[in-house]
């Protein structure tokens, strides 16, 4: 689909079919002509399905004059294919759908699609942002220009208050919630839409985000979104405090001041450690899951970051 800039589709990253949204230049386009010569490019959180970033990334688009393109990719096996088309079963290739696998996914996507030449402003959600600090790791030069990481997940995932329920919920009654999914999944794609609905009533959510709910529905992608989600909260422990320290200087951390995955108290320790760098604090009232309601402003926000962090790179 395509128009107004924007355009989706579906490429085989890793050997596993992926949605990816571009606003700008499609993955495939000829980039020479384009300036300056920068791409961002949205890593979500889980379930990491990128609809859900459509009206942030349209933002960032826009608000860089819709001259820098920005690409955004589902996580692995996490949206729903198209008819025809096939992908790695879970149970033989688990190592393709877990944490690890995820982080390979998209460095595969930068190595495959971004040219040489080009510079690349990650832009990570809650699990996205330790996968953008793990690729950081992976690069050594200067093709990661930054990363801006909103609402974290870098550190004591099942040690947070959200993660001290999700966890024993994502251990002990997965069979259920995957059980009740199965019926579900046999209704009509208006009723599940409506089950959608329902569930948010009451909300402005935002219409894409709606529609990367419907995804859901489909078993043999929650059954991918759960593992991944189950492995982070046995991996991801203490933050890679080394690494931060490396990169430091090209990171910004924005954290919620009302987070159950992220507390305040883990931004604190990150200041702490790092007092020099770039680490905000949310004082606007944005809920971890920002792109339910407040798409639009996080996306002026993160447009403003790079219109000051291009410049000084060019000072």
């Amino acid at each position: 689909m395509s128009y107004d800039g924007f355009r989706d589709g579906f490429l085989r990253v890793n050997r596993v079919p992926t949605h990816i949204m571009t606003f700008g230049s499609w993955v495939k386009d000829d980039l020479s002509e384009n300036n300056p010569k920068v791409i961002v490019i949205v890593i979500p959180g889980n379930p990491g399905m990128i609809e859900f970033y459509r009206d942030f990334m349209e933002t960032i688009y826009n608000r860089l004059g819709c001259n820098v393109p920005v690409w955004g990719i589902s996580h692995a096996g996490h949206v729903k294919i198209p008819p025809n088309v096939t992908m790695p079963a879970l149970h033989s290739h688990e190592d393709l759908y877990g944490l690890h696998g995820q982080i390979e996914h998209k460095i595969s996507f930068i190595n495959k699609n971004v040219p040489s030449d080009f510079s690349v402003v990650l832009v990570g959600h809650s699990i996205g942002c330790y996968i953008a600090l793990e690729i950081m790791s992976s690069y050594v030069g200067s093709q990661i220009l930054k990363s801006f990481l909103l609402f974290p997940t870098i550190e004591h995932l099942a040690l947070s208050p959200q993660g001290r329920w999700a966890k024993p919920l994502l251990t002990y009654f997965q069979p259920l919630a995957i059980a009740i999914l199965f019926v579900f999944s046999y209704l009509s794609s208006r009723i599940q839409f409506k089950i959608v609905e329902w569930y948010f009533q009451g909300q402005e959510i935002a219409p894409c985000a709606l529609r990367a709910s419907m995804n859901i529905f489909d078993v043999c992608c929650t059954r991918k979104w759960m593992f991944m989600a189950n492995q982070e909260m046995t991996l991801v422990k203490e933050a890679d405090f080394e690494n931060i320290a490396r990169h430091v200087d090209d990171l910004i951390f924005y954290y919620g001041a009302n987070d159950s995955w992220c507390p305040v108290s883990y931004y604190e320790g990150i200041k702490e450690k790092f007092p020099s760098g770039n680490i905000q604090l949310c004082d606007k009232g944005y809920d971890h899951a920002f792109v339910l309601k407040a798409s639009r402003e996080l996306g002026e926000l993160v447009a403003g970051w790079f219109k000051e962090c291009f410049i000084d790179e060019n000072d």
